[in-house]
């Protein structure tokens, strides 16, 4: 499935830096530990639509990645945004990113998003527009068979 493969993607990305704290994607089990930074990080929206008619059409694929630095509040908010910045170049427009599955992902944006005080922590999200396409899922052969058994 295609959208679990730009997550799988993207989260190897995100995975292959360090310095940032725990890395923990969409599913992981996780309990934040007070005094240790951590990233979450999951596709926030997802869609895929046909870019033309008829049942070969190829879809178009539209999403957002975001991933939101935590960073316990005692840092302040610079050290989270250090981050953000860190992480809007590395995910920069003109990326492109290969799939298991032989999708070409390319990263349209990185924005940082205001500041979230969350009590014992200060969280900046990373929002990833995202594009991709790949080939219409119902696009197949189509066979007829005559009454005499001539395949067509």
């Amino acid at each position: 499935m295609t959208l679990l493969t730009i997550q799988a993607a993207l989260d190897a990305k995100l995975e292959s830096l360090s310095g940032f704290g725990d890395i923990v994607t969409e599913g992981m089990p996780y309990t934040p530990q007070r005094n240790r930074p951590y990233i979450y990080a999951r596709i926030a929206s997802y869609s895929e639509s046909p870019m033309g008619l008829g049942p070969d059409t190829p879809l178009q694929i539209d999403g957002t990645y975001q991933m939101t630095i935590n960073r316990p509040a005692t840092e302040g908010r610079a050290a989270a945004r250090q981050i953000a910045t860190i992480l809007c170049a590395v995910f920069a427009r003109r990326v492109a990113i290969i799939t298991q599955d032989g999708v070409s992902v390319s990263l349209m944006s990185a924005s940082e998003m205001p500041a979230i005080d969350n009590g014992d922590w200060q969280s900046v999200p990373v929002v990833v527009r995202l594009f991709a396409s790949r080939p219409a899922p119902y696009a197949m052969e189509v066979v007829m068979t005559a009454a005499s058994g001539q395949t067509y």
